[in-house]
């Protein structure tokens, strides 16, 4: 994984990942568009994988405390603050299927910059994967995950899910009460 280790603040270590189209395909032999994936577990325990958006500053980071938020949703995991920046977390597979676990935490998955920057709970490093031919979405998808989901890509029999995540992001906060201010998030900065 083309990527960089250092320390942030506080001795937090953070990972950004590199442009996943340096050095490749070429020098691998891979063919397709060199892509980040991360893998979440469905409630059955089969994995699921969501390619990250392309062209989007992604940054790992390790060992992270989260401040929860009172009485907030359960797939609101918290606020990161990272660097003085204050992001929000949020657990992926339990905003979308009602019956799945709350994610072990490994490492947080920061997704976007600034004011459009979000975070999700992630159980291992994201892969580079090389995205070739895009297909509908398998039928076996739950429906919670096909509705954020614009096709799929096979890659050595692992099955990628080209997810958006700004409309994901947008179904969740949908049923916000009206007064209570929501932050924005979206991956065009807009």
């Amino acid at each position: 994984m083309n990527s960089s280790e250092q320390v942030g603040l506080a001795g937090i270590p953070v990972t950004e990942l590199a442009s996943p189209a340096v050095g490749l395909p070429a020098e691998t032999g891979d063919s397709g568009e060199p892509r980040y994936a991360v893998k979440l577990a469905l409630p059955d325990g089969d994995p699921i994988g969501l390619a990250l958006p392309p062209q989007c500053q992604t940054e790992m980071v390790h060992g992270v405390s989260l401040c929860p938020i009172p009485n907030a949703p359960r797939w609101f995991v918290g606020m990161l603050n990272l660097r003085g920046n204050l992001i929000p977390v949020f657990d992926v597979m339990a905003s979308l299927l009602t019956n799945a676990p709350l994610a072990v935490q490994r490492a947080v998955l920061v997704i976007g910059t600034g004011d459009s920057a979000f975070a999700i709970l992630i159980p291992s490093e994201p892969e580079l994967v090389f995205l070739s031919t895009r297909e509908a979405v398998p039928e076996n998808t739950p429906a919670e995950v096909r509705v954020h989901t614009q096709g799929a890509y096979r890659v050595d029999q692992a099955l990628w899910l080209e997810f958006q995540f700004d409309r994901w992001i947008a179904q969740c906060f949908a049923g916000a009460t009206r007064g209570r201010a929501v932050r924005r998030v979206s991956l065009l900065g807009t």
